[in-house]
C-alpha cells in the first residue's frame, strides 16, 4: 500500500466508525429503542433513568405535568398518581400528576433532584412534597452514603471542579455515554449459569406515572423497623435545622420555576408513635411543620389531623410504607384535601367526585 493510499484508508475507516457511532446515538434518542435496552446508568441508580423515560412518555401523551409529587419512598409507594387524578379531576385528562419520589432520600437530596432534574423536565404547576419526622430531623443527605454522589451527573450539582462539570455535561447530552457499565451490570445478574437475585427496586419496572406499589402487609416485629431513626418529635434546639433549610431551598426552586409548593405530612404506622406521651410528641412535630409552612407562606396538609393513630386501620408494608391498598386510601384522602388548592391554582375548574370504586 502506498503512502498516499494509507491515509485514505484510515480516513475511510474513521469515517465509517463515526457514521456508526452517529447512527447509534441517533437511534438511542428514540424512546422505543431505549425501551428494548437495560436502564441507563448515568445517575446513581438506574431507576432514575427509568423515571425520566416515564416522564417523557407522559409529556408526549398529555403535553404537561400539572402536579408533581416529590419526596422519599414514602411518596414513591404511598401516592398513586392515576388514582389521585381520577378523584381530583372533573373530567379525564383534566389533571396530570406524576410521582417523582426516590427511595432513601432525605430533604437535602430531594431538593437537589427537584431543582436540577424534576422541575426542568416537568415544569409542574403544583409541587407536593411529602415528609415525615424521621426525615426532617435527619442530619445526612440520604439513608445510605452510597446514594446520590456515586452517579456521574449528581456530583456536578454541588461545588465541583471543571472536569466533573464537563463530564456531567457530556454525559447528560450524549446518550451513548449514559449506557456505560450496562453490560457489566447485566452480566452480574447471572451467577452459576442462572439469573441471580437482585435488589427488588432494580428488578421491578417502575409503573406508569412513577408510582411503585408495595404488596405484602406488615409481618415483622415493630422492634425490627427503623430503630435507628429519630422519633422524639421535637424540632427544638435546631433539631430539624438541616431538614427545614432543605425545604426552604426546594420552595425557592419551585417558585423560581413558576410553581406552587405544598407541604404534606405523610402518616407513619402508629407503632412509630407509641408511649404515654405519643400524642403530645406527635402534635409537637406537626405544629412545627404548620408553623414552618405559615412562615414560608406555602400550603400545608396534615391528613392525620394531629392524630398519630388516624391511619391505624390502613395496611402498611412496614413502619412507613403502605401496601397498595393502603396507598389507595391515603391517595383518596390527599386528593380530597387538595381540592381547593387544585381549583385555585390550575386554570380550569376542578371538582371532586363524590365516590369512586377501588382501582
Amino acid at each position: 500500500m502506498s503512502g498516499v493510499e494509507r491515509p485514505r484508508h484510515w480516513r475511510t475507516f474513521f469515517a465509517l466508525v463515526l457514521l456508526v457511532v452517529a447512527a447509534l446515538e441517533a437511534s438511542l434518542r428514540f424512546p422505543e429503542v431505549r425501551g428494548l435496552l437495560p436502564p441507563r446508568t448515568h445517575y446513581y441508580h438506574p431507576a432514575i433513568a427509568q423515571r425520566i423515560d416515564a416522564i417523557d412518555r407522559v409529556i408526549r401523551v398529555h403535553r404537561r405535568v400539572d402536579v408533581l409529587f416529590i419526596g422519599s419512598s414514602i411518596v414513591l409507594t404511598n401516592v398513586h398518581p392515576l388514582l389521585f387524578d381520577s378523584v381530583a379531576a372533573r373530567q379525564p385528562d383534566d389533571l396530570v400528576s406524576f410521582n417523582a419520589g426516590l427511595s432513601g432520600l432525605w430533604p437535602t437530596s430531594v431538593h437537589l433532584y427537584a431543582e436540577h432534574l424534576w422541575l426542568p423536565l416537568t415544569r409542574p404547576r403544583i409541587v407536593v412534597q411529602g415528609v415525615r419526622y424521621a426525615e426532617l430531623a435527619a442530619t445526612s443527605h440520604a439513608k445510605n452514603e452510597t446514594q446520590v454522589w456515586t452517579g456521574r451527573i449528581e456530583p456536578s450539582w454541588r461545588k465541583a471542579g471543571v472536569l466533573t462539570r464537563l463530564e456531567a455535561a457530556a454525559v447528560s447530552r450524549i446518550t451513548l455515554l449514559q449506557y456505560r457499565g450496562v453490560l457489566t451490570r447485566l452480566l452480574q445478574r447471572f451467577r452459576n449459569g442462572r439469573i441471580g437475585t437482585v435488589d427488588a427496586d432494580e428488578d421491578e419496572e417502575y409503573v406508569v406515572r412513577g408510582y411503585h406499589p408495595r404488596g405484602a402487609p406488615l409481618t415483622a416485629s415493630v422492634d425490627e423497623w427503623e430503630h435507628d431513626l429519630p422519633n422524639d418529635g421535637t424540632c427544638h434546639a435546631d433539631r430539624c435545622r438541616i431538614g427545614f433549610a432543605a425545604l426552604r431551598r426546594t420552595i425557592a426552586a419551585v417558585r423560581a420555576a413558576g410553581g406552587v409548593y405544598v407541604l404534606v405530612n405523610v402518616p407513619e404506622h402508629p407503632a412509630r408513635w407509641s408511649g404515654p406521651d405519643a400524642v403530645a410528641r406527635y402534635r409537637q412535630y406537626v405544629g412545627s411543620l404548620r408553623m414552618f409552612a405559615a412562615a414560608e407562606r406555602v400550603g400545608f396538609i396534615d391528613p392525620t389531623d394531629g392524630d398519630p393513630s388516624r391511619f391505624a386501620e390502613t395496611p402498611y408494608n412496614d413502619m412507613a410504607h403502605m401496601t397498595a391498598a393502603g396507598a389507595r386510601q391515603f391517595t383518596r384522602e390527599l386528593a380530597g384535601r387538595m381540592a381547593t388548592i387544585i381549583e385555585t391554582t390550575l386554570p380550569r375548574p376542578r371538582a371532586l367526585h363524590a365516590a369512586l370504586p377501588d382501582s
